[in-house]
């Protein structure tokens, strides 16, 4: 009889032994199939936050040692900045720059304008600080989609547009002040430029966005008001004031932030970077707040598949040595009949692997079944909702789960069988009860 039919009739005697091993090598595959599926679907995770998030690159002045002596006053010391200032032609070239895909620079309170056409909202104070009343603070921004409050999720559009970096004359406008002023997209407003310009300019509203909080009661000033706050491009303010088209900072958005550190080494190398008083660093601070969860969730994964693995072989070869310890006297005969060590081995691999096969089946139906369930519980654990987790289960995790539950019951089967059949047959046969 060849360790097959020996194998397939043990199995059929011992059903105990075999349901305590079928659900034995359940749990190991489910250890299995769930943990390279877990890192699987994390490192998918993480290469899709890459479309999702973009790293930043902040370009500024640089302040050390580039002021003057400073001049005294009334008021105390004033210094005067003689560096390098960010031009439109630097920022032209960064724009062409490979992996460059948008940029901003914000300027609160850029200038001052007063309400010609329409009204703003009243504070406690003020009222005559200019022939039209008093003046509100304008942000000045390239890029009012990316500037930090419409980023944050604080300003949302409602309606119309943002701002880009190529428009003249436009503004955006919450929509509390349009409401109280009667205005939509495509309307016309005109602001009081305060002295030395004393002049009105004219903007085109672009946008209106929500978010913006109207008046309050105990608010003192009008420009401390929310929704009293425009947003302009720097052209008004600029031509108005006899200003230079030059900026103090510029956000550059990098389309993979994986490879920031490259489109940081392009920037520097430009022609138009070359001996300014600039400074360059990078912020890869959102991109990192989503992976490294990630990252430290693989690593651990990483961990936990190893021991997992070597605890694995432990058990089975614990529970195994006892069973088959119990067959010394069956070994003895078999080898007394003539059959090899290799043969017994064979029947012994073929009685436990049968079982597995039975258990792996099991395991992946139910885990592909379930597949929904578990990826919210994992969801939970990991507690990020900005990651987009979505639990893999393939054809390679279930070939990964039947090769490693094979090759740990190959690794626990051999310890035993070596542990038992070096010894002789003399020896099997005078150790046996």
């Amino acid at each position: 009889m060849n360790f097959f039919k020996r194998a397939f009739k043990y199995c059929i005697r011992q059903r105990t032994k075999n349901m305590i091993l079928f659900c034995i090598m359940s749990v190991i595959a489910i250890f299995l199939i769930l943990s390279v599926s877990i890192l699987t679907s994390s490192k998918n995770a993480s290469l899709n936050v890459k479309g999702d998030v973009t790293g930043k690159l902040q370009l500024t002045i640089d302040e050390t040692g580039n002021y003057g002596s400073g001049t005294g006053s009334q008021n105390g010391m004033s210094y005067i900045y003689n560096g390098d200032k960010i031009t439109s032609k630097l920022i032209e070239a960064i724009s062409k720059v490979e992996g460059v895909v948008d940029y901003n620079s914000e300027t609160k309170e850029c200038y001052y304008g007063a309400a010609v056409n329409f009204k703003y909202f009243s504070a406690s104070f003020g009222g005559g600080f200019t022939p039209y009343g008093d003046a509100s603070g304008i942000t000045c921004v390239l890029s009012s989609k990316k500037s930090e409050k419409f980023e944050s999720g604080v300003y949302k559009l409602k309606a119309g547009r943002h701002i880009q970096p190529d428009d003249q004359y436009v503004a955006l406008m919450s929509d509390v002040l349009a409401e109280y002023n009667n205005l939509k997209v495509g309307d016309k407003i005109k602001l009081y430029l305060p002295s030395p310009a004393d002049s009105i300019v004219e903007l085109e509203i672009v946008g209106i966005y929500e978010g913006a909080e109207g008046a309050q009661s105990e608010t003192m000033f009008l420009d401390d008001i929310d929704a009293n706050v425009l947003y302009s491009d720097f052209n008004p303010g600029n031509d108005e004031y006899d200003e230079p088209d030059e900026y103090l900072d510029l956000t550059i958005y990098v389309e993979d932030p994986v490879n920031i550190r490259n489109v940081y080494n392009r920037i520097m190398d430009l022609p138009e970077m070359q001996g300014k008083t600039l400074k360059l660093e990078m912020d890869n601070s959102e991109y990192e707040q989503i992976v490294n969860p990630l990252t430290q969730v693989q690593k651990v994964i990483k961990i936990l598949i190893i021991v997992g693995i070597i605890v694995s072989i432990i058990v089975l070869t614990l529970i195994l040595n006892i069973w088959i310890r119990n067959r010394k006297q069956e070994i003895a005969i078999l080898i007394a009949l003539g059959n090899s060590k290799k043969n017994i081995f064979g029947q012994f691999l073929c009685e436990v692997l049968g079982v597995a096969m039975f258990a792996f089946v099991a395991v992946g139906v139910l885990v592909t079944a379930l597949r929904g369930v578990l990826n919210d519980i994992i969801v939970r654990l990991i507690g990020d909702e900005t990651i987009s987790f979505s639990l893999q289960i393939s054809s390679v995790q279930m070939l990964f789960m039947c090769i490693a539950g094979s090759v740990i019951l190959v690794i626990a089967v051999s310890i035993v069988t070596y542990s038992i059949m070096r010894h002789k047959l003399v020896e099997l046969f005078s150790k046996t009860d």
